[in-house]
């Protein structure tokens, strides 16, 4: 299990943010009981699946750092409100439905994710995700450390799930996008009233993608991204 030095160095690299002001809303998020604590050293608290997505989440939306503990207040009030599925062959969609709060999953059963209660928030979904990725329930496409910051796509004749998180700033938004070459399922999350003065007019969005769930994921369990890929390079030659 990782600490709460290597989680925040690896969300650092994966959201291009500088580590020291990861540490600060880690710091905050500690003191507001927000997140995993307790004990120093070898006996120092490690960290779990929430504690990596509420620092997605301050870090990527947070304006500042006294705005910590506000901002996740904020997106921890996420419903899921618009739910769809697209049926896809050939790259074309051939059918769709709309969809509940629950996550359906028919053809991509992810149990930690299917769980989840029709009143679930937007930062239960993604630590749903990091909990599956984590403990082998969602096999993801692998990416090497030194090729964190560029996307790679599955062979055709691998079946693994893209995933696609989109957070929206200043009025607090989510969509959750879960997609094979056959079909794609979506959440949206919205807050259900809104807090944001209607005049601000500006909004920014930040996505990340199943590679940094990927990275969390490995990071959560200590292991080295490359780990398995360097393995398989080194038996090839």
């Amino acid at each position: 299990m990782a600490s709460s030095g290597q989680l925040c160095t690896v969300i650092a690299r994966l959201l291009g943010l500088p580590e020291p002001t990861l540490r600060l809303h880690f710091l905050n998020m500690a003191r507001a009981g927000l997140r995993t604590t307790g004990g120093r050293g070898r006996s120092a608290a490690k960290m779990v699946a929430r504690d990596a997505a509420t620092l997605i989440v301050a870090g990527a939306v947070s304006p500042a750092i006294k705005d910590t503990v506000e901002t996740l207040a904020q997106y921890s009030d996420l419903y899921p409100t618009v739910g769809g599925l697209r049926i896809k062959q050939n790259g074309e969609v051939v059918a769709s439905e709309v969809l509940g709060p629950n996550w359906d999953l028919r053809f991509m059963p992810v149990s930690q994710l299917a769980s989840l209660p029709g009143d679930h928030t937007f930062i239960d979904a993604l630590t749903a995700i990091i909990e599956a990725a984590t403990f082998g329930d969602l096999k993801l496409e692998e990416h090497e450390e030194s090729e964190i910051r560029v996307r790679y796509w599955p062979h055709e004749s691998k079946v693994v799930p893209q995933f696609e998180i989109m957070i929206r700033s200043p009025r607090p938004f989510a969509r959750i996008k879960l997609a094979t070459g056959n079909f794609e399922e979506f959440r949206s999350y919205q807050p259900l009233q809104f807090s944001v003065s209607p005049t601000v007019d500006m909004s920014s969005s930040f996505t990340i993608t199943d590679r940094t769930i990927f990275a969390i994921s490995k990071c959560l369990r200590d292991e080295p991204y490359a780990k398995l890929l360097i393995k398989k390079k080194r038996e090839s030659k």
